[in-house]
């Protein structure tokens, strides 16, 4: 595994014109879940992240810029080595996934315009994109590390799993490589980091699938929701929550809520301010009325708790520069 500490050399900046509404807060806030997430930065106007791409390893610095009425972000990129034309139009890439760029929500907002309760959910963080995971291993990692325990209990063997087989540049580390894990990771390695035996045998498993082209992101593609859930669960250590959650952050299956999710439930019914919802039935059943955007739901009720816990800002200033004019 290469493990490179040298300071990034200057690099270069690119910018993607985007159409609104966006923020990038509340973006950036809906991928990272809580302060504690040591791969997706975010201080306040910078989101920073280490990406690997064809080898290379890369500090990505994003900004967005609202000026005469246009959105743009500004996607400052700096390496140990030379970047070409196709190693930067792959990081666009992947950072147009992470942010969920392309995905266009006038639908949504046309729902939430007609509907007051949808509305008064969205209405706070408009200009929020749907992210992504980087990459299907990624999903899957970041599903088995945070089964039935707390987030934050997830997020910090997530944070360990990263130090010990991610790959570093300056500051910070890249979340591992399917690869890197594969060489790696043997089962005390995982067991010392704090993973329970199920979850170590789990990610074993689930690396080897990856690396040996068992399991990949193009077929899960091709698969219905039903017939993704029904690929994913039978890996070992993965059930019907985590197969939901990599359909939702994974896939960008924006109609696909994690009704197992206990704390997405829970803000569920404060939302709808019932005492209660009962178990995944009532959480469809509930639901129902706003398909195919459940996982956009989703998405903002995790906005609205982080806003609750006061990381979160929903100040006019920040809507109106959302809705800016985006460049034609």
């Amino acid at each position: 595994m290469r493990n490179t500490t040298d300071l990034p050399t200057p690099g270069v900046t690119l910018t993607l014109p985007l159409h609104a509404p966006f923020r990038l807060d509340v973006t950036v806030w809906a991928l990272r879940r809580q302060p504690a997430n040591g791969i997706d930065h975010w201080d306040g106007t910078t989101y920073r992240r280490k990406i690997v791409i064809n080898d290379h390893l890369v500090d990505v610095a994003i900004s967005q810029r609202n000026r005469r009425g246009r959105i743009d972000l500004k996607v400052a990129l700096a390496s140990s080595t030379a970047l070409t034309q196709a190693d930067q139009q792959q990081i666009l890439f992947q950072v147009r996934r992470l942010l969920g760029l392309d995905v266009h929500l006038g639908a949504f907002y046309r729902s939430a315009g007609k509907d007051p309760l949808l509305g008064s959910l969205i209405r706070p963080f408009v200009g929020l994109r749907p992210p992504r995971y980087a990459t299907l291993f990624e999903a899957m990692v970041n599903a088995v590390a945070c089964q039935q325990i707390s987030l934050a209990a997830g997020l910090a063997l997530l944070n360990r799993f990263s130090n010990r087989f991610g790959r570093g540049i300056g500051c910070g580390r890249a979340f591992p490589q399917p690869h890197d894990v594969y060489e790696n990771a043997t089962l005390q390695k995982l067991r010392e980091l704090g993973f329970s035996l199920a979850k170590s045998r789990a990610l074993l498993h689930l690396t080897g699938t990856i690396v040996l082209g068992t399991l990949d992101e193009e077929s899960l593609e091709r698969l219905d929701n039903r017939q993704a859930i029904d690929r994913l669960t039978t890996l070992p250590g993965i059930g019907r929550w985590s197969a939901e959650y990599v359909l939702l952050r994974g896939l960008g299956r924006l109609s696909v809520f994690p009704g197992d999710d206990v704390g997405a439930r829970n803000q569920l019914a404060r939302w709808l301010n019932i005492e209660s919802v009962r178990g995944y039935a009532g959480v469809a059943r509930l639901l129902r009325r706003w398909h195919p955007h459940e996982g956009l739901i989703y998405f903002h009720l995790l906005l609205w708790r982080l806003h609750r816990e006061g990381w979160l800002d929903v100040r006019k200033t920040e809507i109106r520069a959302a809705l800016a004019r985006a460049p034609a």
